[in-house]
């Protein structure tokens, strides 16, 4: 192509390869566009040398285009969730089954201490004796004392030991206590008790290991674990700590699912590679004998389970790594490995473990939910794995984090997390220590108890814990096929035994034989994320049990039907389907340009006041944002304010008769047409959509037939039939796609009015009109193309062309191309259309609900 070659344009050649696998244009075509590729520099950079004539766009390229975003979605890690054959559901943060149960918490307000803070910890471990400033204590004599503790393993794991005789602290001056954990107790001259804290601590930082091999250097792992976090959840609450990872390359799972039911159940398999009573867990015949972990054994024998297993932790403290258990046990007695038939460790099963630091503390102190001693505790549970770090940041290191006392039983206490977590990551980052670590962030499962879990979309939540995954540049480097293979699987079907063969592959990285894959379990627990994982994984193969299976099956549900219903399925569904492209492409041809024009902005603030004193009110004017209003409307509601202010000359009986609108302070009827909204018929907006001409052999296909039609029209997020249907799809997918192209290829024709635009608006108005016009270029091509459905319709719009156009606007000079994000919404679509299939096949199996 010409202009190609005179721009130089510059273009991955895998990009194309990966679209040919995917199906996305004819690998024939591609054969004859694609000569050569020859990489540049070692940055994978290749130059598309010839591009097929006949699949050239006519129009010229954007002048100042940002052509580095234009390709970014395709490029390396071309992969999105659409690609599994195991659909798993891609939902919004703030899905509408949500809203009730959603509230956000940054603060805690502790109950005030009885005790007088005269102890305080240094971030460095050092604790400091004194008396606060304009305290009441100043001519009062106060001496303060130090013991440590210990204990707290089976058969008496609640029982914590005070070891040796108490010590006094002195005065104004910074003490290193060289002990893991202590207790602290304050007196008068009176011997009153004036304070009373346990304190955690990191005496010596032991040495690199000498038992590992001479490589560069192994790396360390940390394991942050919050309770009952899951994907979306954390997504929602953790906005510092989310935006901390994206910046610094955290890859985070999006088909990742849970194997069992609670904590210890999903982390057995993470440290382990095993299951827990696997008949219990739904798994039956999928484990050899060897895999299996019974209760029994743990009952009868006096050993903990930790002589059954062979953990990654146990084999990472035998060849020289330090390790560190850190466990918020929230309750006396419990404990992640602590209930059931586990019944805790025998011996401190790392170097540094600190349950007897929270055994005493919710024995001991004023211990409340998310406070100890008036103060949250969430800065002091993370200071342990903070400080633990800093100072191994020269050794090598496995710390392993559970904190559950916050977010066991609520969907929204993660969100205290926040600020201490992101703060304490970005302190760990500048000091160095990620340079050799990999570091997981992630849930055990999601909410399990809270009202939450009741609506479909909690449900999905509970199913599918976060899991975000670190690995030093150092990593990349040396390793450029496994980093490749982990950000591919970001977005397969993974579970948590492929986060046990991860990280025996990371232990084998840093020189650690007994963690090769040879000498493993076999058959392997999972496949590693540094191997690449099949599309085609279904979650028998991931080993996740059918009950928390978040597959969506493109298939009929297997049911008895009646002999009408039987085919209803498919006949009356594939005539939905052709209804809908139909449909949707005569829209395109008379609504696309000028439905921005007829619907403009209307937002309306109400003050806290009116939604206390007129509840009814506000409820109302909630609902009806999504109903169809006009101008007359709004008329109405501005009268309906001046008569709750108390002028009876606005009421409703002084008003013209009939009124000219509703009221948004009442509930406009879903049946509203443009007529009674008093809307001419040409600014009508209106989407009427037809029941395919066919030969109706029932009521029941009749109604079939409507409900997937008006589904497939629709953007329906959630789960009840009909009920959830909302905005039409056509709405981003067409109507904005030409609007915006009508302006860019406007653009493309005239390069002097682009500049023109440009210095009027300036490059920020400029940079943000290109995005629009990416996003929705990108979202539509994804549309028409990922959905197989949709390739054979009248709606495709020839996908071969549209790609030439992408093609045709690419990166210029040396930039790097930068991956586009592609909006969550049409993915969401996307991926729950087939669901929806499904909920609405079952509703029409039962007459009743049809």
């Amino acid at each position: 192509m010409a202009c190609l070659s005179q721009l130089k344009r510059k273009l991955l050649i895998r990009t194309i390869q990966e679209l040919c696998q995917r199906r996305l244009i004819s690998p024939e075509k591609s054969s004859k566009g694609i000569v050569a590729a020859d990489v540049l520099n070692d940055k994978r950079k290749t130059v598309l040398k010839k591009i097929d004539r006949k699949t050239a766009p006519k129009f010229r390229q954007f002048s100042n285009f940002r052509k580095k975003k234009i390709l970014g979605a395709w490029i390396t890690t071309s992969v999105t969730p659409l690609e599994n054959e195991c659909r798993f559901p891609i939902l919004h943060n703030d899905e509408p089954d949500l809203e009730i149960h959603v509230k956000h918490y940054r603060a805690v307000r502790c109950p005030q201490s009885n005790f007088v803070p005269l102890v305080t910890q240094l971030r460095n471990g050092e604790i400091l004796f004194g008396k606060p400033h304009r305290s009441k204590l100043v001519k009062t004599l106060v001496r303060c004392f130090v013991r440590e503790i210990g204990g707290a393993l089976r058969p008496k794991h609640r029982k914590v030991e005070e070891i040796g005789e108490m010590i006094e602290l002195p005065p104004n001056r910074r003490v290193n206590v060289q002990w893991q954990q202590f207790v602290v107790k304050c007196y008068s001259e009176s011997q009153d008790l004036l304070f009373h804290d346990v304190f955690t601590n990191v005496p010596v930082a032991k040495p690199a290991p000498n038992s590992l091999p001479n490589i560069q250097k192994p790396y360390s792992i940390s394991i942050f674990i919050i309770d009952s976090a899951s994907r979306n959840q954390f997504f929602r609450h953790m906005p510092l700590t989310l935006d901390f990872m994206r910046q610094n390359g955290f890859e985070i799972l999006h088909g990742y699912t849970k194997v069992g039911d609670n904590s210890a159940i999903n982390l057995l398999p993470i440290l382990a590679g095993m299951i827990y009573e696997a008949e219990e867990r739904g798994f039956h015949s999928l484990y050899p004998e060897n895999m299996v972990l019974h209760s029994a054994i743990l009952r009868n024998s006096s050993d903990d389970f930790w002589q059954h297993v062979r953990s990654v932790i146990q084999i990472a403290k035998e060849n020289g790594y330090v390790t560190m258990w850190n466990d918020d046990i929230a309750t006396s007695g419990f404990g992640l490995f602590h209930y059931k038939a586990f019944k805790g460790f025998t011996q401190p099963p790392t170097d540094f473990y600190y349950r007897p630091y929270y055994e005493y503390i919710y024995q001991n102190l004023e211990a409340h939910t998310g406070c100890v001693n008036g103060q949250f505790v969430a800065p002091r549970y993370i200071d342990i794995w903070e400080r633990f770090v800093t100072k191994h940041i020269n050794a090598t290191y496995f710390a392993f984090n559970f904190l559950t006392g916050l977010t066991h039983s609520s969907a929204n206490n993660i969100e205290l997390y926040d600020d201490s977590l992101s703060e304490s990551l970005a302190r760990l980052k500048n000091s160095g220590a990620f340079e050799n670590s990999v570091v997981l962030i992630m849930g055990d499962h999601g909410q399990r108890i809270s009202s939450i879990q009741k609506t479909h979309s909690g449900r999905v939540e509970e199913r599918m814990p976060m899991m975000g995954i670190y690995l030093p540049e150092r990593f990349k480097t040396d390793h450029p096929t496994e980093y490749e293979n982990l950000s591919l699987n970001k977005n397969r079907l993974t579970s948590n035994f492929d986060i046990y063969d991860t990280l025996m592959d990371t232990l084998t990285f840093s020189g650690i034989q007994d963690c090769s894959r040879s000498r493993r379990m076999q058959p392997p627990a999972g496949i590693s994320l540094f191997d690449r994982i099949p599309v085609s994984r279904s979650c028998e193969e991931a080993r996740i049990p059918p009950q928390f299976c978040c597959c969506l099956q493109a298939s009929i549900p297997n049911v008895d039907m009646v002999s009408n219903i039987e085919s209803l399925s498919v006949r009356r569904g594939t005539n939905a389907l052709d209804s809908m492209y139909n449909f949707q492409s005569s829209i395109q041809k008379t609504h696309s340009g000028r439905v921005e024009e007829r619907m403009p902005m209307m937002g309306i603030y109400l003050p806290e006041r009116f939604k206390t004193d007129h509840p009814t009110e506000y409820q109302n004017l909630s609902l009806n944002k999504n109903r169809l209003t006009s101008n007359f409307d709004i008329y109405e509601t501005l009268m309906d304010t001046l008569t709750l202010s108390g002028i009876q000359d606005s009421s409703r009986s002084r008003r013209m008769q009939p009124p000219a609108g509703i009221s948004l302070f009442d509930r406009i009827p879903v049946s509203r047409s443009c007529e009674e909204a008093r809307i001419p018929p040409q600014f009508c907006c209106c989407l009427q959509a037809s029941i395919p001409n066919v030969d109706m052999e029932s009521n029941i296909e009749k109604k079939a037939t409507e409900i997937l039609l008006l589904y497939f029209l629709t953007s329906s997020k959630t789960m009840n039939c009909v009920q959830s249907i909302s905005n039409p799809i056509i709405d981003r997918s067409s109507i904005q796609y030409y609007s915006l192209s009508k302006m860019a290829r406007l653009g493309m024709r005239s390069p002097k009015q682009w500049n023109t635009l440009k210095e009027n608006k300036g490059q920020d108005y400029i940079d943000s009109f290109e995005d629009d016009i990416l996003d929705v270029e990108m979202n539509f091509a994804l549309s028409v193309t990922l959905n197989p459905g949709l390739q054979n319709s009248s709606i495709s719009l020839d996908f071969k062309s549209r790609f030439s156009v992408y093609s045709n606007i690419l990166t210029r000079d040396n930039e790097p191309l930068l991956r586009l994000k592609v909006k969550p919404l049409l993915e969401n679509f996307l991926c729950s259309n087939i669901y929806i299939f499904e909920r609405i096949c079952d509703c029409f199996v039962n007459k009743n609900n049809v």
